[in-house]
């Protein structure tokens, strides 16, 4: 399910809940309606704020599922873009944008060490994407189209980052989607 919660300076109260076909693993607010990510089965949807399925974004690609472990999801500043991280083995993940039409528009592959397990993807006013990895104890900063800009923070550095799972944007809304 789904709470809409509205947090107050002192105070976190249910607004509403929304019923989900599935195990709810990441969500984001897109235009009117929200972007859900499920685990269990493995599936993105578009749906409204009373839980009407307006899309299934993406299922397959080339015949082959495009994701595993769905988990992670945000949106570009404009919202025409969706990211997306997906985790599928330890070394073989991808961080997916994809349009509103479902189709993939760029994917960020890492099959190697320098980034693994993604457990956080936010995206900044000016649509650079963040990616935290957990497995690889570091934080990436790539370009909106998903090429590699740099490693911005990493474990040898921060102590701090051994194993983070999160990364926060502040929007200024009312009312907070979470996945329970």
């Amino acid at each position: 399910a789904i709470l809409l919660v509205n947090i107050n300076v002192d105070t976190l109260s249910v607004n509403r809940k929304i019923k989900v076909n599935g195990e709810c693993m990441g969500i984001a607010r897109i235009n009117e309606g929200l972007i859900v990510t499920y685990v269990n089965p493995a599936k993105v949807e578009m749906i409204s704020m009373t839980g009407q399925l307006l899309q299934t974004l993406v299922s397959e690609d080339r015949g082959k599922y495009l994701f595993a472990w769905p988990w992670y999801v945000t949106t570009s500043p404009n919202q025409q873009c969706i990211y997306i991280s997906n985790f599928e083995n330890e070394t073989n993940d991808n961080v997916n944008c994809i349009g509103l039409d479902g189709k993939v528009k760029a994917r960020y592959p890492y099959q190697n060490y320098w980034l693994r397990d993604t457990r956080g993807l936010v995206v900044d006013k000016r649509g650079k994407v963040f990616v935290c990895g957990y497995g690889s104890n570091n934080l990436h900063l790539l370009t909106p189209d998903l090429k590699k800009a740099k490693i911005v923070l990493q474990q040898d550095t921060y102590t701090f980052l051994r194993r983070r799972r999160g990364l926060l944007s502040r929007r200024d809304i009312q009312e907070k989607p979470v996945c329970i």
